[in-house]
């Protein structure tokens, strides 16, 4: 819990996805159009590599909502869906800032994702090699960004994800063989889709956590299947939920009291749930919390 966020109101297409989730029991989230620090702008402009961010930010845009509605838990609104209603102008010019200042208006949507890239390199390496008659050009990419999650409901930044990644490529060619621009795309593609299944996962993870839907013995299942970042062998601690917790000094209200109760790890993964077999159990039941447990749920690892 951080900041007091909002935002404005949504339409057509807007109502209709918030009905189906609501139907659905999923959460409705709005992706707004990816934005890139001021800075780094002005950065890439002088150094001619606006072309190629525009390409990861469209490339981003796209894979995000894909992500997001993979992980089973969430019904998108994009962009596209944004813009019948809100300027273009007040997103291009503030970023963040137009969300802090509409709190709490979007009518049936749960949570808004705002990007931010503030971080973004791409060059290419060469060398040749005379005797062989062979060039190798290795292109680099590196994209650092910040995602926000804002609960419309209480208009507060729920989330703060923070993603630094870098993607290499080489390639041979022979030297008399002569190519116009850079190399293709591919890396650009690999980068974006890392990005956002790494903040979808953690997003979906914060808004709905990981929990046992069923015990058998020490068979226990889990709410998540594939697109979530779970796979086999995985380890997770689970936790029994316990009693409120309030700060004493501010009111504030910091959770539930989680208590240890199990260890498992993942046997497989089905397309909307996965199976584990616990190695400690100390009463692991339905409804409990489900952590990682010594891993890192990670797109690196695919």
């Amino acid at each position: 819990m951080k900041k007091i966020l909002s935002f404005a109101l949504l339409a057509g297409v807007c109502f209709a996805s918030a009905l189906f989730a609501q139907d659905s029991g999923k959460a409705t989230i709005a992706v707004t159009k990816v934005q890139t620090s001021e800075p780094l702008k002005q950065k890439l402009s002088k150094d001619g590599g606006l072309p190629a961010l525009e390409r990861v930010q469209a490339a981003l845009a796209d894979r995000l909502a894909a992500a997001m509605k993979q992980t089973g838990k969430f019904e998108v609104v994009t962009r596209s869906d944004l813009d019948a209603v809100l300027a273009e102008q007040e997103f291009a010019d503030s970023g963040n800032a137009a969300v802090q200042s509409m709190a709490g208006k979007l009518k049936g949507v749960d949570y808004v994702l705002t990007i931010k890239i503030d971080d973004f390199q791409d060059y290419v390496k060469s060398a040749t090699f005379a005797q062989l008659e062979k060039t190798t050009e290795k292109r680099l990419l590196r994209l650092g960004l910040v995602a926000n999650l804002i609960d419309v409901k209480t208009g507060v930044l729920k989330e703060t994800v923070s993603v630094f990644l870098d993607q290499s490529d080489i390639s041979e060619e022979e030297t008399h063989v002569t190519e116009n621009g850079k190399l293709n795309d591919s890396l650009i593609i690999a980068i974006t889709q890392k990005a956002s299944k790494r903040i979808a996962w953690e997003i979906s993870y914060v808004v709905f956590p990981i929990r046992v839907i069923a015990v058998t013995g020490n068979i226990i299942t889990l709410n998540y299947g594939e697109g979530s970042g779970i796979r086999p062998a995985y380890g997770f601690e689970v936790f029994a939920v316990g009693e409120l917790l309030k700060d004493p000094d501010t009111g504030e209200i910091l959770g539930h009291e989680e208590v240890p109760v199990g260890k498992i790890s993942v046997l497989y993964v089905r397309p909307k749930f996965s199976t584990a077999k616990a190695h400690v159990n100390n009463g692991i039941a339905v409804g409990q919390i489900v952590r990682p447990d010594g891993c890192k749920l990670t797109p690196n690892e695919e």
